[in-house]
């Protein structure tokens, strides 16, 4: 028991830094002058997977934190099913937000001659590095529900599949010339539209390979919690 106690207070505490520094990172686009060039607007921010990825980590995170105060309380150590799959569907997001940073954005950005970290700079130190790495620390070790089938790996996909329709959408079929998005991801490789299936369809395979891996580490932690229970 004593265990679970220590296991939930780390939850505890890596959820509330999930939130603390996601509502920091944002609320730089609000306060700093430094984005202007970069947002036409104050709204322009949404149209941005990663920014969009942090804020739903922040809302599970803050929901998880109500339940871990709850369990605390009542000495029960399982979150509901539904607060897991929610958690376990934004860290998937985010992690797809580190990877595509780490394996792609990140070198792209070389081949403009800036440096390898400069998209981990500022308050994007925590939007494309931190907090990710908190959510994935926190769903792997610390959080966990009961019969959590690999079947709900396609939660975390989902949020990957809605996005991509948007982007497809804005920067395809509306076209930045007519007040869709710029290829601000640079995923059609200099406006080539004919990669868009190919791409999209290797985006859903990498998302899909995170869950997968998530779900086997965390399921791994889960059966070790109920076979110290067992005994």
């Amino acid at each position: 028991m004593k265990k679970k106690r220590l296991q939930n207070s780390f939850s505890i505490i890596l959820n509330v830094a999930i939130v603390l520094f996601t509502v920091y990172a944002i609320s730089v686009f609000f306060t700093s002058d430094k984005y202007d060039a970069l947002f036409t607007s104050k709204a322009t921010w949404m149209r941005y997977f990663t920014n969009l990825s942090n804020i739903f980590v922040a809302i599970a995170s803050f929901v998880t934190l109500i339940f871990n105060c709850k369990m605390a309380y009542k000495d029960k150590f399982f979150l509901p099913k539904w607060v897991m799959v929610l958690k376990f569907s934004a860290t998937v997001s985010v992690t797809l937000t580190l990877m595509t940073v780490v394996c792609f954005l990140a070198p792209v950005t070389t081949t403009m001659g800036m440096s390898y970290f400069q998209l981990f700079k500022d308050n994007n130190f925590f939007l494309h590095f931190f907090t990710p790495v908190l959510a994935i620390i926190s769903v792997i070790f610390f959080e966990r529900t009961k019969d959590f089938k690999f079947k709900y790996c396609l939660f975390g996909i989902l949020p990957t599949v809605l996005y991509s329709i948007a982007y497809i959408y804005e920067v395809a079929f509306v076209g930045e010339n007519n007040g869709g998005w710029p290829d601000f991801y640079h995923f059609t490789f200099g406006g080539n539209f004919k990669l868009v299936p190919i791409v999209g369809l290797a985006m859903y395979a990498v998302t899909f390979a995170f869950c997968a891996i998530i779900w086997k580490f965390n399921s791994i932690r889960t059966k070790k919690v109920l076979e110290r229970k067992g005994k």
